[in-house]
């Protein structure tokens, strides 16, 4: 080469060159290659992303918006349910569709949870252009960048707006049946105080039509002050958000059309729809709620009462076996001053020891529910009573038995009065007279005494099937009615008459009938006494013996029945000498072994005195043995009447003390009568016992007072037994020395007691008669025949 260049290099270069030339060819023939495959995918891609922006377009209501929530595309469909235009709404936020329904939080939540990257879900309320109001389900998904930051947000919505207000359409058709059928009254109103709606039970609480309120101002419905003052609480409320109606129930007062005033309870609540406060106010009428909690504390008033006036003792024990409040009458029955002295004591102290087990059983029974009867005794302050109890479980509102309620009657003179019934109903049973009761009605038998069934030969069950005519031929229901006739229209209060009684057997008898009218357990009845005067002689001899033995049982009986009930007293009366006897020895014991010289004249002091107890102790013994006594000398001595009033007392004056009541003997220390110290005895005790139940049927007496008296007269001594009782009742004082006329009460008594008295002293030429009664008292007169000069003791 002329150069000098080597041609042989130049070739090396240029193949090195082509070498590396086809290398980028190849480089960009992969490159084009794998362009060419990008833009097919990125055709493809935007093919597709073209068709999904079409379906959602078609679908759905779609938008777009910058991280800073506003809008930067907002499909068709969007446009259209908000009816903003494009122009309108590029650029601006979402609150530009807020309809005030959600709170401040609910779009707060919502951000926070697309601004981590997170997808929302949820129904949203907007509002369009026009002011209405649309629902939609909304998703939003957040458009993240390289950094995982939200870029952008695609919202996709559905109109829910039909499915939203149906459910809302069905809810308030509901709402709307709930408001029309509810007892309770329901008004509503505006943030002005303007009824918005009045239910039909507001129209039967107030009197007003729905019209007649709608419209206008609730304060109609209020009379004054709360009239003048409503809309300054609501007011208030709105201004500053304090409670004082709002959210809270209280009794107000409310007024109906006819102007009439009534108590009612107000509940108030406040809510707010479509941005509007509504007030919702529910109301009752208390008036019959008032009318029964007023009648329910008269109620019970009268039960308070009515348990503190009860005869019976009523009180409650708890679960715990104490005391929980007892009445007055149960004091006075234990003898304790108030409800302190026994409330929380245990029951059971106050039940004897031997009858404890089976009360405590009958308790344990009552705190399981079941009801028992039953009769112990009772010791109450300083004695002992017999009393006839029910314990009944009181259970509250939720069926829990809470305490027991125990009512109790004292049934220790009844208990007596039953015995002495007993007994006197086999006398009756006994006698030899026939003895019939019959339905004054019917003329069915009720009763039949042993010798009427012994003589006629019937069986008690065959008895009770006939009638008086069955048994006397010559009377049918005819003759019988008209010869009873006067017994009924109370023209006369006996019929005497003879007859004839026939046999089972068919044979006949002659009879002397005795016929009365009276009641026997409310029913009103005929007692026909029957004497058999086939054998007159006979059986009036048998008949006067045995009258006579019977008024000495039956005197006997008393006796024995009055040393009973004074029984407590007489131990009282041997108590204080025997615990003198016990002092004065124990005195002797003392000087004896003293070891100090005896003083001989100090013991045979003290034997003296033991000796003055021993004959205390020993006449009181003598006075109740010659009481008590069967066998006594019934005939008549010569006594001086004061000394006689303080033997009685001796028997009964602790009875008297027991009941708190004063007896003052008055009668002159030498008034002189003639009759039978023992008998004389029971007359007086029977009319002091009667004088002593007749002060306590009073109720709150202050004055309790038996006063005896006498008055010397020149044909008649008289001694007066006076008492600050009840009286005795107007229809039975003309009566009242018949035999079964009482002045106590059914269960406490069989009026025989002044029978037997005035028997007694008509025998001894006395009397006794009812001198005067009254709500202050009565005054019993005995009169006995002057004793003679030199015929003094």
């Amino acid at each position: 080469m002329t150069n000098g260049h080597n041609p042989k290099n130049t070739n090396i270069e240029l193949a090195v060159e082509v070498e590396r030339l086809k290398v980028e060819v190849d480089k960009l023939q992969r490159t084009e290659a794998y362009h060419e495959r990008q833009i097919d995918l990125l055709r493809k891609s935007l093919h597709e992303s073209a068709a999904l922006k079409k379906a959602l377009d078609e679908s759905t209501i779609f938008s777009i918006t910058n991280r800073d929530g506003r809008i930067i595309y907002a499909n068709e469909e969007f446009r259209k349910i908000s009816q903003y235009s494009h122009d309108e709404i590029f650029g601006q936020r979402h609150n530009i569709l807020n309809s005030g329904y959600h709170p401040k939080k609910f779009f707060a939540d919502m951000w926070q949870t697309i601004s981590k990257g997170d997808v929302w879900r949820g129904d949203i309320k907007n509002k369009a252009k026009d002011g209405t109001h649309y629902w939609v389900s909304t998703t939003i998904v957040p458009v993240l960048d390289t950094d995982g930051v939200p870029s952008h947000y695609l919202g996709m919505r559905t109109d829910v707006t039909t499915e939203k207000y149906g459910a809302i359409k069905g809810e308030g058709a509901r709402l709307r049946a709930i408001l029309e059928t509810t007892v309770d009254g329901i008004i509503t109103i505006d943030r002005n105080g303007i009824v918005a709606s009045f239910n039909p039970a507001s129209e039967r609480i107030f009197g007003y039509d729905a019209e007649e309120v709608i419209g206008r101002n609730v304060s109609m419905l209020m009379p004054s002050p709360d009239k003048e003052k409503h809309d300054g609480y609501i007011g208030h409320y709105l201004e500053t958000g304090e409670r004082k109606i709002i959210g809270i129930g209280r009794e107000v007062s409310g007024r109906r059309k006819d102007g009439s005033v009534f108590p009612l309870y107000l509940g108030v609540s406040a809510m707010k729809i479509d941005g509007q406060v509504t007030f919702t106010g529910i109301v009752r009428d208390l008036t019959k709620s008032k009318k029964s909690e007023n009648a329910l504390r008269q109620s019970e008033e009268r039960y308070r009462i009515l348990v503190e006036s009860s005869p019976d003792c009523i009180h409650e024990i708890g679960l715990d076996g104490r005391f929980l409040s007892i009445n007055r009458t149960g004091l006075k029955m234990m003898r304790v001053k108030s409800q302190k002295d026994v409330s929380g004591k245990l029951f059971l102290d106050h039940v004897a020891i031997k009858d404890r087990p089976r009360v405590s059983r009958f308790l344990d029974d009552a705190y399981h529910g079941k009801t028992s009867r039953f009769e112990f005794e009772c010791l109450g302050v300083g004695h002992a009573y017999l009393v006839s109890s029910i314990f009944v479980p009181i259970k509250n509102s939720d069926g829990e038995i809470t305490k027991v309620m125990g009512v109790a009657q004292d049934v220790t003179d009844r208990k007596y009065a039953e015995e002495r019934a007993i007994q006197f109903g086999r006398i009756l049973d006994g006698s030899l007279n026939e003895i019939f009761i019959f339905d004054a009605r019917t003329y069915k038998f009720i009763h039949a005494n042993r010798g009427a069934l012994d003589n006629l030969g019937y069986s008690p069950e065959e008895m009770y099937k006939l009638t008086p005519f069955d048994i006397k031929p010559e009377f049918n229901r005819k003759s019988f009615t008209k010869l009873v006739e006067p017994l009924r229209k109370r023209e006369r209060e006996i019929i005497e008459f003879t007859t004839e009684h026939v046999r089972k057997d068919g044979s006949r008898y002659s009879v002397l009938a005795h016929l009365q009218l009276t009641d026997f357990e409310s029913i009103p009845v005929f007692v026909a006494t029957i004497l058999d005067v086939t054998e007159r002689e006979a059986v009036e001899d048998e008949l006067n013996s045995a009258r006579e033995e019977l008024m000495l049982q039956t005197l006997f009986a008393q006796r024995l029945a009055a040393l009973a009930t004074m029984a407590g007293g007489i131990a009282h009366e041997l108590n204080q000498p025997l615990s003198g006897v016990k002092v004065y020895s124990e005195t002797i014991k003392t000087l004896l072994t003293s070891g100090s010289e005896v003083d001989s004249q100090k013991i045979l002091s003290t034997v003296d005195k033991i000796i003055g107890q021993v004959d205390r102790a020993s006449q009181v013994i003598d006075h109740m043995r010659e009481f008590a006594s069967e066998q006594s000398d019934l005939s008549a001595n010569i006594i001086l009447a004061k000394d006689l009033v303080d033997g009685v007392f001796e028997l009964i004056g602790q009875q008297l003390r027991n009941h708190q009541i004063r007896f003052i003997n008055k009668v002159n220390p030498t008034l002189e009568i003639r009759v039978n110290k023992t008998r004389l005895e029971q007359v007086l005790i029977n009319l002091i016992s009667n004088a002593k139940d007749s002060i306590e049927c009073k109720k709150n007496s202050i004055e309790r007072e038996i006063l005896i008296s006498s008055h010397a007269g020149t044909q008649y001594s008289i001694i007066r037994i006076y008492d600050t009782g009840v009286g005795v009742a107007e229809e039975i004082r003309g009566n009242l020395l018949e035999p079964f006329v009482t002045t106590k009460g059914p269960d406490r008594g069989m009026g025989l007691g002044l029978s037997i008295c005035h028997g007694i002293l008509r025998e001894y030429g006395a009397s006794i008669e009812l001198e005067k009664t009254g709500v202050d008292g009565s005054t019993f007169k005995l009169k006995f025949p002057v004793v003679e000069k030199g015929e003094s003791l």
